[in-house]
């Protein structure tokens, strides 16, 4: 009879500890289910759109993220992957648009980008890769046209673009690759026509060209010098 009395104290007290939290969106659908304890929530928890369908799912640990998260779309796709450590991401983390294709796929450490980061294109080519260093872009890094074309080249110091970069054009008509740059681009630009031969070359300052350019025609000859 003791050993009865003494589980059935164990037991209410397990589940004073430990309650089952619901919360409701407006519309009366359920938004999120998981146990508190101690006022802090804790194991699995599990979120909803108002529509019904699963936001996300994971743990909690005394009230912050821990182990592997996984994030869905609206339309039930999954958006996001990957592990949280006391409320901060780490490890490998893959995120995926909306039709369910790879996105971005990189490490976190202690909350912050680290290491080479690849991001694709919604066809699934390949659009930037580069590397990072406590959440900012480093070293070198390299952008493409959905058709696997080649857009730039540079380098990144601290998260801000530094040195010599590289733009290349996807399309037949270079006047208009260079119209596009012309407001985004402080520095230095060499454009070229399609078969890789130089173009123009010159520096941007503010948006706007400065300095010595030189134009060159398809042959590969210098064709003009213009200072601006």
């Amino acid at each position: 009879m003791k050993k009865q009395i003494t589980l059935f104290i164990l037991l209410f007290n397990i589940n004073l500890s430990a309650q089952i939290k619901k919360e409701y969106h407006n519309n009366g659908q359920l938004k999120s289910v998981g146990s508190y304890s101690k006022g802090e929530r804790t194991g699995a928890w599990k979120y909803y759109y108002e529509d019904g369908k699963q936001r996300g799912i994971g743990e909690y640990n005394q009230d912050l993220q821990n182990g592997k998260w996984t994030y869905y779309h609206e339309n039930g796709q999954l958006e996001s992957i990957g592990n949280f450590n006391n409320g901060k991401v780490i490890g490998e983390w893959k995120y995926y648009n909306i039709n369910g294709k790879l996105q971005s796929i990189g490490r976190y450490t202690s909350g912050k980008k680290t290491g080479e980061w690849k991001f694709y294109h919604d066809n699934e080519q390949l659009d930037d890769i580069g590397k990072y260093s406590d959440g900012k872009q480093i070293s070198e890094w390299k952008s493409y046209y959905d058709n696997g074309v080649l857009e730039s080249i540079g380098s990144y110091v601290d998260g801000e673009k530094s040195g010599k970069w590289k733009y290349y054009y996807a399309h037949p008509d270079p006047d208009t690759f260079v119209q596009n740059f012309r407001k985004m681009i402080d520095g230095e630009l060499e454009a070229g026509f399609e078969d890789g031969k130089l173009k123009e070359f010159g520096n941007y300052t503010n948006g706007e060209k400065t300095g010595e350019w030189k134009y060159f025609d398809p042959e590969g000859k210098l064709k003009e010098v213009v200072k601006h």
